[in-house]
């Protein structure tokens, strides 16, 4: 295992593609190259980094902002290598961005809400607010990461006026909202999204049910839901995947571990050092058969080596 000594802030404010470690922290967008080396910055004067996007050759960051300033928030890129910056939005409240070929997603600094920003024309939109699936309102978290598959976007609320908090998708220009999975027992809730080609993979927790818990993976076009690994409640909240393996983090352990996307005997990866007292592990990532981990025992970005 190796820490990269990079305090991104907050732990959104990172990624990782196959050559660099993209980070914020204060004002300063910056990178690194992923086997150490000298540290770029790409971006000064952004008041309150939130999120990082790496896609394809292009990092996309939102700030906050600060009108007493004199520096706008908003949604900006530029190409990886250098060049100019492009700028999608010029107004703060823009958080944790999702980015592909056509479109930007981002919350709301409380996560309230879902937007959508298309790339071509600036447009945007509300996907997910406070009018739940039943077609009630209720106060609103949705939790991170929320992805896409191209279709649609799939997020999971934090609070439900039933007891649930299922998975919900839309249509990633708005539309019918639908719950993808849910559960049958009162108090259960989803965590930790994450994608491939053909599956979503979550962590479910149903304190009531201990022997449900864990980590499972659904098809998009549809079927039943398939149990990967238990999790045992130690959990945290946060997963990834690289189409063959799910990586995952038991902070009881203090380890990070991984099974196959298929299911089976986990493995151990790495046991982790606990400096601060409690270990919880956030927005894990996973390239070129590295994974990465945010620690907030050290407030530094962890990685380790993976085989195939």
């Amino acid at each position: 295992m190796y820490d990269t000594g990079i305090s991104p802030a907050p732990s959104s404010a990172y990624d990782v593609d196959a050559n660099n470690i993209y980070w914020g922290f204060g004002s300063d967008l910056k990178q690194r190259p992923r086997t150490g080396g000298a540290t770029t910055v790409l971006a000064t004067n952004q008041l309150g980094v939130q999120s990082v996007d790496a896609y394809k050759t292009d990092i996309f960051w939102a700030i906050n902002g600060e009108i007493n300033t004199g520096i706008n928030g908003g949604i900006f890129s530029k190409p990886i290598g250098g060049g100019s910056t492009t700028t999608y939005s010029t107004t703060g409240g823009k958080d944790f961005l999702l980015t592909t070929d056509t479109d930007i997603f981002y919350t709301n600094p409380i996560k309230s809400t879902i937007h959508y920003l298309r790339r071509s024309d600036n447009l945007t939109g509300l996907l997910l607010g406070v009018y739940l699936p039943d077609g009630s309102t209720y106060s609103t978290y949705y939790s991170t990461p929320f992805v896409t598959d191209g279709i649609y976007v799939y997020a999971t609320y934090t609070s439900y006026p039933t007891g649930q908090i299922p998975i919900v998708r839309v249509p990633i220009h708005g539309g019918q909202i639908s719950i993808f999975a849910s559960y049958t027992t009162p108090g259960y809730y989803y965590r930790g999204l994450s994608i491939d080609n053909t599956n979503l993979y979550y962590l479910l927790f149903v304190p009531m049910e201990p022997s449900t818990s864990g980590i499972w993976k659904q098809p998009f076009i549809g079927g039943s839901a398939t149990k990967l690994v238990g999790s045992g409640g130690g959990f945290s909240g946060t997963i990834a995947t690289d189409g063959t393996n799910v990586y995952y983090a038991d902070a009881n352990a203090k380890q990070i571990r991984k099974v196959s996307v298929n299911g089976g005997t986990t493995s151990l990866i790495t046991t982790l050092t606990n400096p601060g007292g409690s270990i919880n592990i956030e927005n894990m990532k996973v390239s070129n058969q590295c994974v990465y981990w945010y620690n907030n025992s050290t407030t530094t970005i962890q990685t380790v080596a993976v085989s195939p």
